[in-house]
């Protein structure tokens, strides 16, 4: 890990990718047989607005360091990006104590939370969470509704890659932070001359999940 991806300037656009691998065959007949592989990954695309060289050269001297692919740093997605659309609220936690019917395990979608508002929609579907000690990063499937206690089921995608421990907190919303790497070894710029000694510097970077 090497830092946090310069947060300002901010980029002008900002795609938010998702590559879940599939294995899809047909048969002579056309019959279509699919199986999943359980496996999600997240990409972030990072479009500049034109710079000056003040603005620019950090982000750049950034992805120099990084040494191509090989290194790891986080990125946090601005609010006005990916706003949390449910009510949020509370402390919320994973509730999944061992040996109950609420265990958690690698590969599953579902996971019993407690510590919200009560009587809430707390999350809607679009909704980002993250579980304290993971770096994966997840997406709400459906509208999570907590109880008149505070607890609420969680239905995810993708599955779980590691079972969160009983207690862990929730980051929500445009608080997750992104544990990323750059997508390619190749890192371009465009710079345009101007009068005098300005230029202008056009840049874009892919960033991809790494946990």
């Amino acid at each position: 890990m090497s830092g946090t991806f310069p947060a300002s300037p901010a980029p002008a656009r900002v795609e938010l990718r998702s590559l879940q691998p599939a294995l899809v065959s047909l048969g002579h007949s056309l019959r279509r047989q699919s199986r999943t592989l359980n496996a999600q990954r997240w990409a972030l695309r990072l479009v500049f607005a034109p710079m000056t060289q003040a603005q620019f050269a950090p982000i750049y001297a950034f992805a120099i360091a990084q040494r191509g692919q090989y290194d790891t740093f986080s990125y946090q997605l601005l609010s006005r990006v990916w706003p949390l659309r449910g009510a949020g609220g509370g402390s919320p936690t994973v509730n999944n104590q061992a040996g109950s019917p609420e265990e958690l395990q690698t590969g599953s979608r579902n996971v019993v939370t407690a510590g919200w508002p009560t009587s809430t929609n707390v999350l809607l579907a679009g909704d980002l969470v993250q579980y304290a000690g993971h770096t994966k990063i997840y997406m709400v499937t459906a509208t999570v509704t907590s109880g008149g206690g505070g607890a609420a089921t969680i239905t995810q995608e993708p599955a779980l890659v590691a079972g969160p421990t009983h207690g862990a907190a929730l980051t929500i919303g445009p608080n997750v932070v992104f544990n990323c790497a750059l997508a390619a070894d190749l890192q371009s710029a465009e710079i345009t001359p101007r009068g005098g000694s300005l230029a202008l510097y056009r840049y874009e970077v892919e960033l991809v999940e790494a946990y």
